[in-house]
């Protein structure tokens, strides 16, 4: 399997700017689609189900386009700033998604972890990001930070409280950077009683 898949690497490498390539598993077929290679390893690829082996629902994060949701945008925008090998992407996120969706479908379900569909996923990653489920210091986090056009250590933090930012949630400010400041802006709204 290594030497396949190190073998399909190379030939990606050689493609033209558009990169598409399938990936066949036991458990299912999927494509590794949408991204093109100029701006490769910052971009989070688009993997698409070729295959009918996994149910097309929200309950296995695959939409209607038969794209696979495999993390939550602003988590996805953060590693792909970061930069993410094709190799690590392939042995982490899609071995651990096929085996997700065995565990989901025979297994117990009920000890996986994931993230809730839309908004209420983004609620989860806020409070995930912030190690907190208070809503008004969400929204006051979320607030400041949008009206800030720079991030400084020094500066008294975005939550509210009388630390400075380095102290508190400097890692959380750093890394909203990914996500565009008008996703955040809109997230705002949901942290509203």
């Amino acid at each position: 399997m290594a030497s396949s898949l190190k073998s399909s690497i190379l030939v990606v490498l050689e493609k033209p700017p558009k990169f598409v390539e399938s990936y066949t598993g036991a458990y299912g077929a999927c494509l590794i689609a949408s991204f093109r290679l100029g701006t490769f390893p910052n971009t989070f690829p688009k993997v698409l189900l070729l295959d009918d082996k996994i149910e097309k629902s929200d309950d296995y994060h695959i939409g209607k386009d038969r794209a696979i949701c495999l993390e939550h945008t602003y988590i996805a925008n953060a590693l792909a700033q970061s930069g993410l090998r094709l190799y690590d992407f392939v042995n982490y996120y899609l071995s651990k998604y096929f085996s997700w969706a065995l565990v989901k479908r025979y297994g117990n379900s009920d000890k996986l972890q994931e993230w809730a569909h839309r908004d209420s996923g983004t609620k989860q990653v806020y409070e995930t990001l912030l190690c907190t489920t208070d809503k008004n210091t969400i929204r006051f986090f979320l607030e400041n930070y949008s009206k800030s056009s720079k991030i400084h250590r020094n500066d008294k933090c975005y939550c509210g409280s009388d630390k400075k930012l380095k102290y508190c949630h400097y890692n959380a400010a750093l890394f909203l950077k990914a996500t565009p400041k008008q996703d955040i802006i809109r997230d705002i709204g949901l942290f509203h009683y």
